[in-house]
């Protein structure tokens, strides 16, 4: 329609990166403390927008949360720091909450083999997720991960 809107509260990163056929859109912001909830410290948050405009913010195991992939089914993907490095994860949101601290054990967390950052980047209607993955030596490289 050739409208724009901007639909974060963040002074200074919203990166709104992933959209499927429902109209949710997942994506990233940087929120400075009590944005995301009244006792929220400032730090960079995953969030889903749904349709209607009403956008819940997440964190992955209290981690600093980027979402960048989002499944028609509602699945998310995205990446968090983990012991000095990134690591992806997979998870969906309950319905409701403005604000959530997900908890995902870190044998459930995706990391390609030998990788010093994994970043998935899309999921598709199957699970399966696409991204890059950096090695040791700071090169980028492709994967495709399936459940």
């Amino acid at each position: 329609t050739g409208s724009f809107i901007d639909f974060a509260p963040s002074p200074v990163l919203t990166i709104a990166q992933g959209i499927n056929a429902t109209n949710q859109v997942v994506g990233g912001a940087y929120l400075l403390a009590g944005e995301a909830c009244p006792t929220c410290p400032e730090t960079h948050y995953g969030f889903k927008r749904s349709p209607s405009g009403v956008i819940s913010f997440f964190s992955v195991n209290g981690l600093n949360t980027r979402a960048r992939g989002i499944s028609d089914s509602g699945q998310i993907t995205g990446f968090v720091p983990n012991a000095g490095n990134f690591v992806g994860f997979v998870t969906t949101l309950a319905s409701g909450p403005t604000y959530q601290n997900l908890t995902i054990p870190e044998a459930n967390l995706l990391a390609v083999p030998g990788a010093v950052g994994t970043f998935p980047e899309a999921i598709d209607t199957f699970g399966r997720v696409a991204g890059a993955w950096s090695d040791g030596d700071g090169n980028q490289h492709g994967f495709i991960a399936t459940p």
